[in-house]
This record gives C-alpha cells, structure tokens and sequence, in this order.
C-alpha cells in the first residue's frame, strides 16, 4: 500500500467567500467558518473536491484525454477496473474515491468583511428589483487545502500526485462571487509525500507529463 499526502499552498490576491450554514444577523451569505479552529473562515471539503475534480475533467479534454463530464451520475464510471483517470481518483457513484479532502483555511492575519451586492437580469443585464443582498468576505495572504489517499500500487499514487498538482496549478479563482471578482488565487507551494518520503518538482513533473502523455 502506498500513502500519500499532498498540501497547496494558494496566494490570495482579492478577498475570498464561501457560503455556509450559520445564521448571521444583517448579513444574507455568511461566510463559512470552522468552529474548531477559532472561527476561522474556510472552504468546505467538497468545494475543494469540486473544483480541483472540475479543473482536471476541463484539462484532460482540452488534451484530447476521454474523460468522464461530472456531475450527473449516469455520465461517471462504473466499473473501478476501466475507470477514467478522473473517476480513478476523485470517484464515482460506483467507485470509491482513494482521496480523502479536507477543509481548506485562509493563513496568516485573516480578517472579515461585509459587502453589498445587487442581483443582476442577465439578459437584460440590468439590476434586479429588490434583490439588494450582503455577503460577508475575508481577507488573507494565502489558503491551505490538504488532500491524503491510500492506494494499492505506487503507480495509482504517483499518478494521484500528479493529476493534484495539475488541477491545482490551473484553479485561478475559488469559492462563490468568482465573477464578481472574488477569490483570485494562485498556487504559491505544492508539498507532496510518497509513503513519508518529500517528493521533487521534477518527480511531481514526471507524474504529469504521464497523465497528458
């Protein structure tokens, strides 16, 4: 079996929301926030799972790769033995996903704020009536998002590590209002270890050059 961790590391270069669940007074899209962690703002796991997941699919067909197109379940793989490099990794209804993603944290001196925000006709593209609405954002210098896995072979593992860092360095934007102009980042750091063992840029590249080859 062969472990492996990886860690990205995202500049922050505008100010970052994603909605979550809690209540908030005078604010109608609080920003989610980990509890357990001093109430720091975060993106929820399967945000980080979604788009890295959309970013490869995006990717690999502009590679001419065949890939399975999330996220209707009758369009992913089924069989774990002809999986996709895609469903292989991230899964499908029918294959278990290696992976395991966590919640990515803003770092460094974060602080909150409110915005407004109207809702717009998009084909008239005029403001809508009434649809004056608050969004509560933060400011950080960067965000970490974390990602484990458990594979049979070192291959799958190595291939897992590669298809990561490729998705990683494409994300130009995370979490909501990214037309607006929120979440602006870009990958500063990919840490990946294989069984323990600090992996090189140069191996991560092999890794990569494997997938698109």
């Amino acid at each position: 079996m062969s472990y492996v961790q990886m860690k990205m590391t995202f500049e922050v270069s505008s100010s970052i929301h994603s909605t979550g669940d809690r209540l908030a007074f005078w604010i109608d899209k609080p920003t989610a926030l980990d509890s357990s962690a001093g109430q720091r703002p975060i993106l929820t796991a399967s945000s980080v799972k979604g788009l890295l997941r959309a970013t490869a699919e995006s990717l690999l067909r502009r590679q001419g790769k065949i890939v399975c197109i999330g996220p209707r379940p009758e369009q992913l793989c089924a069989d774990p033995m002809t999986s996709c490099v895609i469903c292989r990794h991230f899964g499908s209804p029918r294959v278990k996903s290696p992976l395991r993603f966590f919640e990515a944290c803003l770092d460094g001196d974060v602080r909150r704020d409110t915005r407004m925000n109207v809702g717009i006709e998009r084909r008239r593209r005029v403001a809508k009536e009434d649809h004056l609405f608050s969004v509560e954002v933060s400011q950080a210098r960067s965000l970490i998002a974390e990602v484990s896995g458990l594979y049979s072979q070192e291959e799958s593992a190595k291939e897992a590590i590669g298809l990561l860092y490729l998705a990683a360095k494409a994300i130009f934007a995370l979490g909501g209002g990214r037309s607006r102009g929120l979440g602006h980042v870009d990958l500063s750091r990919y840490d990946a270890q294989l069984d323990g063992m600090e992996q090189s840029l140069n191996e991560v590249m092999e890794a990569v050059l494997e997938i698109l080859g």
